[in-house]
């Protein structure tokens, strides 16, 4: 148990140290943004030891003997350091600059660093939840307290958006670990997790649409609630129908009623906030003169626009010249739609290839849930079915974020490769686990 624990303390020690010295967080407590340049892979600043902070993962992986499982196990994994090997081939063949190539590697080493967090979580179910939770609540608790330290943050009462790049880096992982972690709570059934698991999750919630009032976020974070909300009710009819008495049952329903009435109670009193979002909404409709939506529509054309079918084909490879300018004259190479920074990069083909890679797992996903409902299915059910519904949430809302705003950066990939470890610890687990 004290192993467990030491292993726990030091998943969240390292996810608190990427987050808090990723490289965009700067100017806590303040609404202005100091000018930080683009993360250079061998540049020195106390803002840019994250980079160690990615290397400490893969250090504790070695160490405690989980490396060589984690990277000659997988198929995808084989691909995924194919396609790395391939960007950085390309990047050298095009010559493309070296300053911000660092931005690039860390994105993508991020998947490799969270998979060696979840590989390093033990093959416990009170250990996985605590780690999934905390992951989650942890940072929506300092992005929580950041952004109520804002000037004009009143919780309470109507006021325009308050955002903060800071706030926006501290929620990726909640962001993608919220529904995993509300799932896995009510597998696990252990209350303390359900409730503090729940309860993060519609804090974000309330968070992303009354106070940061992000558009593509508050549909990512809803659509992935909805999904945790309904999958909650399906396994509880599943073990319900199995004849299974779990004490926990009706907490579990208190605690999803709580939080149905928690997010619409808070949502009533703060409706200043709330219409004021609705009204945000509502200019999608007019997304050609909306200031947030219009531009980033531009990129498209801008960006595509200046390759030709070659480029299309093998794609711009890491760090690409980029003809796109922020508001300020700068300079940037990453598309807010991100799933075409995979276009941009790798070319047609593997952007084909990642879509073709989430619509199997959608199926697997839907194909999971049909054995639960019915019974002559049931014999399909094993721990490789209770994985995939866990964790293909997270994939549905990257992905959905992916293609409006979002979703090629670093939480992102560390929390995608925090899912895959865990979805292998899971799936692989000869022993009997959610199975009765």
């Amino acid at each position: 148990m004290n192993y467990n624990k030491y292993i726990l303390c030091s998943l969240v020690i390292i996810v608190s140290m990427i987050l808090i010295f990723e490289v965009e967080i700067r100017s806590i407590g303040t609404l202005e943004m100091d000018t930080v340049e683009s993360t250079e892979l061998l540049s020195i600043s106390l803002l840019r030891i994250s980079i160690f902070g990615f290397l400490l993962p893969i250090i504790f992986a070695y160490l405690f003997g989980y490396l060589y499982p984690i990277f000659y196990n997988t198929r995808l994994l084989y691909l995924l350091v194919l396609c790395f090997i391939y960007g950085v081939f390309v990047f050298f063949i095009r010559n493309n600059p070296f300053k911000g190539f660092g931005g690039d590697i860390l994105v993508y080493f991020g998947l490799f660093t969270g998979l060696s967090l979840g590989a390093l979580l033990p093959n416990k179910q009170n250990t996985i939840a605590a780690g999934l939770t905390l992951t989650s609540a942890i940072p929506t608790f300092f992005a929580t307290v950041l952004l109520f330290s804002l000037p004009g943050a009143d919780f309470m009462s109507s006021f325009e958006r308050t955002t903060h790049p800071s706030a926006f880096i501290l929620l990726g992982l909640p962001l993608s670990l919220a529904a995993p972690s509300m799932i896995y709570s009510i597998f696990h059934r252990n209350v303390k997790w359900i409730a503090i698991s729940w309860l993060s999750a519609g804090v974000l919630l309330v968070i992303t649409i009354l106070i940061l009032q992000t558009r593509s976020q508050t549909i990512a974070v809803t659509l992935s609630v909805i999904i945790a909300v309904f999958t909650s009710f399906v396994t509880l009819s599943y073990f319900k129908n199995k004849g299974e008495k779990r004490s926990s049952s009706k907490t579990v329903l208190m605690v999803i009623v709580t939080f149905i009435l928690f997010v619409l109670t808070t949502l009533f009193i703060s409706k200043g906030n709330f219409i004021y979002f609705l009204l945000r909404m509502s200019n999608v409709y007019e997304f050609q003169s909306d200031g947030g939506i219009a531009p980033r529509l531009e990129e498209v054309p801008l960006v595509f626009g200046s390759m030709d079918i070659f480029d299309h084909i093998i794609g711009m490879g890491f760090n690409p010249v980029s003809p796109l300018i922020d508001w300020k004259g700068n300079p940037y190479n990453n598309t807010h739609v991100g799933i075409l920074n995979i276009w941009w990069r790798f070319g047609f083909p593997v952007f084909l290839g990642v879509n073709y890679l989430f619509l199997r797992l959608l199926v697997k996903y839907f194909h999971s849930l049909k054995n639960l409902c019915i019974q002559s299915l049931w014999n399909k059910v094993d721990n490789e079915t209770f994985a995939t519904i866990i964790c293909t949430p997270v994939v549905i809302s990257i992905f959905i974020i992916s293609c409006m705003s979002g979703g090629w950066g670093i939480p992102t990939t560390i929390s995608l490769g925090i899912l895959w470890g865990i979805y292998e610890l899971i799936a692989n687990n000869r022993n009997v686990y959610f199975i009765k």
